[in-house]
């Protein structure tokens, strides 16, 4: 039996068997019922919901200019992978409990007939959403620290985000291979007719196994994700709390209504992607625990807290879409414009897609943009403005300094 949970495997399904030892009559009843209600009924209802609104959230993104030439790009890009990691839950994971559950052969056909596709999309889509959060959170780092280096990732964001999809096709796009579906003529007309089995060229590659399913997936699609975002993230939230002790005084109303705008519009910018981040890191910890235990320690793992693992690979997976659904959520808390614009979106509706979407466009142009600025910029403009206010006006730096604190 492999698990689904990780990279290095490709499932989390006891379905995956030899033919040979098979039982034509044996479901899978372990834990049924916990795992239908958790999977099947909450995970299910959760996972429509993250459709619902991930397809909100895309089309939302999709049609403005802005969003798609600023970094929430790759949120757009991650709203589009967890449309189809809802999908991919819903018939996969919820699929297989409830044909277990029923014990029905007609639901074990069907299910059988996709799985295989269906895993290698969900795979492909969990680790490209899981590097479209980490390089959003990198140039979010960078903007951050003032870093000359997000020049390079605004320009080349779109290459970016190319190469990300890419990495998430070339990293899990061979499961669609490792992975079969046989017919064991001895079962013909029993729920094991069907059998989702290992191909065979894995039992024969030692090599393909060993560094490909084991190193690069486990470090490449698991572990690395999960701990550059943890260090990314407290990146973010040192530098944002040690500036926070130093204070920023303009010398003209003008200017420091404008530069506060813009820093309030960056900072929750940063708080967006830094929750975003967060959500991830929380979904994903026990999938990292997991994968790390079972190639410490597996028999361990799947022989004396068997419950426990069946369960944890449950509970990753509604992790995940529960953590796509909610996305939504942080860009309407953290931005009065993502909020803004969500509810015209919504007001609107798809019939006024076309018509509200360019004057939509031109009124949160400067507020999407505003986000791509850098910490440097924002710092030059502002000793700009010092330097032509000394010159023309005179102005009390201790009422000031108590009036426009930043």
């Amino acid at each position: 039996m492999e698990s689904l949970i990780n990279g290095s495997s490709i499932g989390n399904f006891t379905e995956i068997e030899d033919v040979d030892g098979i039982d034509c009559h044996y479901i899978d009843h372990h834990l049924i019922n916990i795992r239908f209600w958790l999977v099947s009924v909450i995970g299910t209802i959760i996972a429509f919901i993250a459709i619902i609104l991930n397809t909100f959230l895309f089309l939302l993104f999709i049609t403005n200019k802005s969003h798609r030439n600023s970094p929430s790009l790759y949120l757009l890009l991650l709203a589009f992978f967890d449309v189809f990691m809802g999908v991919s839950y819903i018939l996969v994971m919820s699929g297989r409990v409830v044909k277990n559950y029923y014990g029905n052969l007609f639901l074990q056909k069907i299910w059988m007939s996709y799985v295989v596709i269906m895993m290698a999309i969900s795979h492909i889509a969990m680790t490209a959403s899981s590097y479209l959060i980490v390089f959003a959170t990198l140039e979010r780092y960078m903007i951050t620290i003032g870093h000359s280096s997000v020049r390079f990732l605004r320009k080349y964001r779109k290459i970016l985000a190319l190469f990300i999809v890419l990495l998430g096709f070339v990293s899990k796009g061979t499961i669609f291979i490792e992975l079969n579906v046989s017919i064991n003529e001895e079962c013909i007309g029993t729920f094991n007719e069907y059998v989702l089995g290992i191909a065979d060229f894995l039992y024969e590659n030692h090599a393909y196994n060993t560094y490909w399913k084991f190193y690069y997936r486990n470090i490449v699609t698991v572990l690395l994700p999960f701990f550059l975002l943890m260090i990314f993230n407290i990146g973010i939230l040192n530098k944002l709390r040690k500036r926070d002790k130093h204070i920023v005084t303009a010398f003209l109303l003008k200017e420091q209504e404008s530069l506060k705008a813009r820093k309030t519009r960056i900072r929750a910018a940063t708080r967006t992607t830094v929750l975003v981040g967060l959500t991830y890191l929380f979904s994903n910890a026990l999938n990292v625990v997991i994968t790390i235990w079972e190639h410490v320690d597996a028999i361990t793992l799947t022989e004396m807290y068997f419950d426990f693992y069946v369960i944890s690979v449950d509970l990753v997976s509604v992790l995940t879409v529960i953590a796509s659904a909610i996305r939504i959520i942080i860009y309407a808390c953290s931005q009065t414009t993502m909020r803004s614009e969500i509810k015209s979106f919504w007001s609107n509706g798809l019939r006024n897609l076309h018509c509200s979407g360019r004057k939509k466009m031109k009124a949160l142009k400067i507020d999407a943009n505003s986000e791509d600025y850098d910490v440097m910029e924002i710092k030059q403009n502002r000793d700009d403005n010092h330097i032509i206010t000394f010159s023309k006006i005179e102005i009390n730096i201790t009422d000031q300094n108590k009036e426009f604190l930043v």
